[in-house]
């Protein structure tokens, strides 16, 4: 366990965000290895698996939120130097994790045809996009272990081992991919159901692979199920602070999906261009999750310790450090912007506004280091009811209306929307870094100190 109480603040940040930050490019190569052979299938399948993860992703983000609350719960448990309550923690949140990964799963499987349809996929598409969704839901469980044991090791520190699992399961779904879509010797030829069966099968095997070193190489717990009972104190909590995590993720996609629907408005042109600059974002966001991710254990630990001054000290250090990291950033492809849109286009008519989008967006991603990392430290601390607000509050009370209103209602077009975006990020900073100054954020911990006169 790395103890995030004392030492370095800015060493600990480095030591522990490196590992997030590779786990994160990992991922995003797990999808571009997918997207690359379907390629080679063709583009429906291409646009089957894109409308099932669509659907897939609300289960991702349930998932995801969750996990967040259980390192938040780890995090301040292991700060405390609470063995007895660490244990009851990982133990009731993996058992938790497996009725919701069995609920979820019977279910995605039962309503994936109802669901496809809804979602008013094209006849030729249909049936992939089905065996797709049926066969990557029945996995779900282990999905959700996975994201469940890599959240639990960070909390106690640790970024490397769930790094670890994520290279293990990259490396099966490359192998897998070609065996399984294309056929090899003995195997058939699967093609979109043999993508969803590679995913699942490394997702399992990752998976597995926690388990075992949770049990076998941990040793800050027992994992001995023996006598296990649930705790609804403990579920309660997990409940708390993973909920508004996992509510405020999904609801934020919706969120987004309906700026894609605005900027459809104005036709293929500036959805191309909306395309391609949310890639450029995606770069932009590595970093910020990852140290989001970092600061939610650091904070928690230090608030588990009672230790407040460094907690805030704590959220601080991230702020400086990602936002010098973003400032260079933006800084770059505010100059060199159209080297960054050619990576992602060979389609001329995009280039310019391409540019434009990368500019006005460029001024709010030093803003994106007080939103994530204060988000991260709010978590961490217990305060997820406020980190959700804030989220949700720059999105739909800041962007979608003002997209509509300066893109269509006042005729600013594309560029309109793409200031409605970076509008969001600035004022979602502000509002997170008052309620930082002003606001309790840290007295709303698990475990409970006296802390009214910090």
């Amino acid at each position: 366990m790395q103890d995030f109480n004392q030492g370095s603040i800015f060493k600990n940040y480095i030591t522990f965000t490196i590992p997030l930050l590779l786990g994160n490019l990992l991922q995003t190569g797990y999808s571009i290895v997918d997207t690359i052979f379907l390629g080679r299938v063709g583009a429906d399948a291409i646009a089957a698996v894109s409308l099932s993860f669509a659907l897939l992703f609300v289960l991702f983000s349930l998932s995801m939120g969750l996990s967040m609350g259980s390192t938040t719960l780890v995090a301040q448990y292991a700060g405390a130097r609470d063995k007895d309550l660490l244990n009851k923690a990982v133990k009731n949140s993996l058992a938790f994790s497996l009725l919701l990964g069995v609920f979820f799963s019977i279910g995605a499987v039962i309503l994936s045809g109802p669901l496809i349809k809804l979602m008013g996929a094209p006849r030729e598409i249909e049936a992939d996009a089905l065996i797709y969704m049926r066969i990557f839901s029945a996995g779900i469980i282990f999905m959700y272990f996975f994201f469940l044991i890599s959240a639990i090791l960070r909390g106690l520190g640790d970024s490397k081992t769930p790094l670890k699992f994520m290279a293990v399961s990259t490396i099966i779904n490359i192998i897998l991919d070609p065996i399984l879509i294309f056929g090899l010797g003995p195997v058939p030829r699967l093609e979109v159901a043999g993508a969803a069966l590679a995913t699942v099968i490394a997702m399992a095997c990752a998976a597995l692979y926690g388990l075992w070193y949770l049990n076998k190489k941990q040793e800050c717990f027992d994992l001995s199920f023996k006598d296990f009972k649930f705790d609804s104190e403990i579920i309660k909590d997990l409940l708390r602070l993973g909920l508004p995590a996992g509510v405020g993720q999904t609801i934020n996609a919706l969120g987004s999906t309906v700026v894609v629907r605005v900027v459809t408005y104005f036709g293929p042109v500036p959805l191309a261009v909306y395309g391609v600059g949310t890639k450029v974002d995606s770069l932009i966001m590595m970093p910020a999750m990852s140290m989001s991710i970092a600061a939610a254990a650091m904070v928690g630990q230090n608030i588990g310790a009672n230790q407040i001054d460094r907690a805030k000290k704590t959220a601080v250090a991230g702020m400086l450090m990602l936002g010098c990291v973003l400032v260079v950033m933006a800084g770059l492809l505010a100059v060199f912007p159209f080297y960054a849109v050619r990576v992602f286009s060979n389609d001329p008519s995009v280039w310019q506004p391409g540019i434009e989008y990368i500019r006005i967006l460029a001024v709010s991603y030093p803003f994106m280091a007080v939103i994530m990392v204060l988000g991260g430290a709010f978590r961490g601390a217990g305060a997820a009811m406020a980190a959700m607000v804030i989220s949700i509050g720059s999105l739909w009370v800041v962007r979608v209306p003002l997209a509509v209103f300066l893109g269509i209602n006042l005729n600013q077009g594309p560029s309109g929307i793409w200031w409605a975006v970076s509008l969001s990020w600035i004022l979602g900073a502000v509002v997170s870094l008052v309620y930082f100054l002003k606001g309790k954020w840290y007295a709303k911990g698990i475990v409970k100190h006296n802390i009214e006169s910090k």
